[in-house]
């Protein structure tokens, strides 16, 4: 793989000096540079790009993606981060997955989600109707995301455990368990009944599927597989952590899946708009 992944620790003043950096010294002007949020999109991405893009994981998450690339007016330095709740445009120079995330573009795959429900779920239900399932247990959560973030509620979610608010003879979400966790860390929220009717008003809404996947967080959603199957095994077997879930979605996502994406569509377009290379176009 020829792509570079820069992952050391660096702050915005060090990121945006290097880049620089590396735009001066490349008198061809050839090199392009790909900010990210973390560590799971450089392993999703590094085998996506051409040799000539430098991938760069973000001092701060989004918000740090976003600070870096708008600093840059060169159309070589990019970003792509996940959609999340925003509603806002895009600056030109910032791209986002399909759905909500990363991970929701991943699992909003039929195959690639039918193949990760093959190898580590064993129960009686078909992969689309694990999925549907596990998305419309995670609404109230997903709806309660949603909502802080387009109100400005501001409501914090650290912490937060899927696994905790989990009932495994119900095989479903507590949601009383999850507004007692969303209490200890958001001072009034249990006794703010108002806000608690719109949550649940919003999700009495009817929902298709992709509908639920522009709103369910990727890590809800995976941290809910990984308890939900667990919770079927009656031997000792053991599952493999959240992180080598998403590796698997990772490794089972085609070439053709990336290629008939949105992102992969937009990259495409940005790049012949601009005589950049940027994608790898045999994966």
């Amino acid at each position: 793989m020829g792509t570079n992944s820069i992952r050391s620790n660096l702050n915005k003043e060090d990121i945006i000096a290097t880049i620089k950096l590396t735009l001066s010294a490349d008198l061809k002007k050839q090199k392009i540079v790909v900010v990210v949020e973390g560590e799971d999109d450089i392993i999703f991405l590094k085998s996506k790009f051409q040799p000539n893009v430098d991938i760069y994981e973000s001092y701060s998450g989004k918000c740090g993606v976003k600070e870096i690339v708008t600093h840059f007016s060169d159309n070589r330095v990019i970003g792509i981060c996940d959609r999340d709740y925003d509603q806002q445009g895009w600056c030109p120079q910032l791209f986002c997955y399909d759905f909500s995330c990363l991970e929701m573009m991943l699992i909003s795959n039929d195959v690639v989600f039918a193949q990760l429900c093959n190898t580590y779920y064993d129960g009686e239900l078909v992969s689309n109707e694990v999925r549907f399932k596990l998305l419309s247990d995670l609404i109230w959560l997903s709806c309660c995301r949603k909502l802080s973030a387009k109100k400005g509620w501001n409501i914090r979610f650290n912490g937060i455990s899927i696994q905790k608010a989990f009932n495994r003879e119900t095989k479903k979400l507590d949601i009383s368990d999850l507004i007692s966790q969303l209490s200890k860390s958001n001072s009034g929220f249990k006794e703010d009944q108002e806000r608690l009717q719109v949550i649940n008003i919003e999700c009495d809404k009817d929902y298709l599927i992709e509908e639920y996947f522009f709103i369910t967080q990727g890590h809800d959603f995976l941290h809910y597989f990984h308890v939900f199957c667990i919770s079927l095994y009656h031997t000792k077997q053991r599952l493999p952590g959240v992180n080598e879930l998403f590796r698997s979605l990772v490794c089972a996502y085609r070439k053709e899946d990336f290629m008939n994406s949105t992102l992969y569509r937009e990259l495409s377009e940005y790049e012949n708009r601009h005589k950049l290379t940027i994608l790898l176009k045999e994966l």
